[in-house]
């Protein structure tokens, strides 16, 4: 409805001004508050998480690394698809870290995401980290995108995104 009131106020504001009715009726249409409490934001607990990251351990590597990154690192979907292998080679205060392309960020690498990174990667040293299960081609290639704007919707954001949907589900089962 939100979307919906500014064409219709717009609809009769256009028909009063041009003299076609005397009072707009959509004048005093107003919208209710909602108040979105920030503190009670749906979000996976730990057992939960746990849960996505045992689901993904059994798929494959690839979505064990794309839910390591994603869910024990707080990193965005096109933050976890465009990790290189070469991005977590650092070492910091005695730590491997991953180094952020295109951010000044630095995140200190947990025992378990590392594991997860390292299997991922095999016996690869360079070139992307994710890849996909059946072609083998990285995630964020960008014949993808060309694809989606061609009008197949089998993009890497919804592919890693429906990653993440698959492996919830199976939990639930």
């Amino acid at each position: 409805m939100a979307h919906h009131r500014p064409i219709i106020r717009g609809y009769y504001s256009f028909a009063q001004i041009n003299g076609y009715i005397d009072r707009s009726p959509a004048a005093l249409i107003r919208m209710l508050r909602v108040f979105i409490d920030a503190s009670r934001a749906m979000g996976l607990d730990r057992m939960e998480l746990c849960a996505v990251i045992q689901c993904a351990r059994a798929s494959s590597r690839s979505d064990s690394a794309l839910i390591a990154l994603m869910g024990m690192l707080g990193l965005r979907v096109t933050e976890a698809c465009n990790v290189k292998i070469e991005d977590y080679q650092d070492i910091e205060g005695g730590h491997r870290v991953l180094r952020l392309v295109g951010k000044p960020a630095t995140i200190p690498l947990a025992v378990p995401v590392l594991r997860a990174l390292d299997a991922a990667a095999g016996e690869r040293t360079s070139g992307p980290l994710l890849l996909r299960n059946k072609s083998g081609e990285a995630v964020n290639n960008p014949t993808h995108r060309r694809r989606d704007q061609a009008g197949d919707h089998d993009t890497w954001h919804r592919n890693c995104i429906g990653t993440f949907c698959h492996l919830w589900d199976a939990k639930a089962r």
